[in-house]
């Protein structure tokens, strides 16, 4: 694979409070209505994955930088909503092939690495991978 790619890592904000707050059944369905906002903003050529319970990540091929940042605004601003009072937003973390990684474990941790940096700073937000 030569193509330039994005993976970005999404940490859905205080999802562990709806799952507190309402059970999980409830939590089942916002994770089911995050996965219909996310893949609402993905091209068809895009992979979506889940990772774990509040996290998914998305390899989008060809996706220049500009156009990765546009996405991962879209994806703050669709995301950020209320259930039942809860405030629910992303954190999101972005890295790109091959400038910062050639594999999936590699690229994984450090989109995960960049949306921590998104986390600390207060939730709600993206931020590109910086070695």
């Amino acid at each position: 694979m030569n193509e330039e790619c994005a993976f970005i890592v999404l940490d859905i904000d205080n999802f562990k409070n709806i799952n507190d707050t309402f059970g999980h059944l409830y939590g089942d369905a916002v994770i089911a209505m995050v996965a219909g906002s996310i893949k609402s903003t993905l091209d068809s050529e895009d992979i979506i994955g889940r990772f774990g319970g509040d996290e998914f990540y998305i390899y989008a091929p060809g996706l220049s930088p500009e156009a990765t940042v546009k996405r991962a605004e879209d994806l703050c601003r669709i995301l950020h909503t209320t259930y039942d009072g809860v405030i629910v937003s992303a954190s999101i973390g972005i890295c790109y092939f091959p400038e910062h990684g050639r594999d999936f474990d590699k690229l994984l941790h450090l989109a995960d690495v960049a949306a921590y940096v998104v986390i600390e700073r207060g939730k709600g937000g993206y931020h590109v991978y910086e070695p």
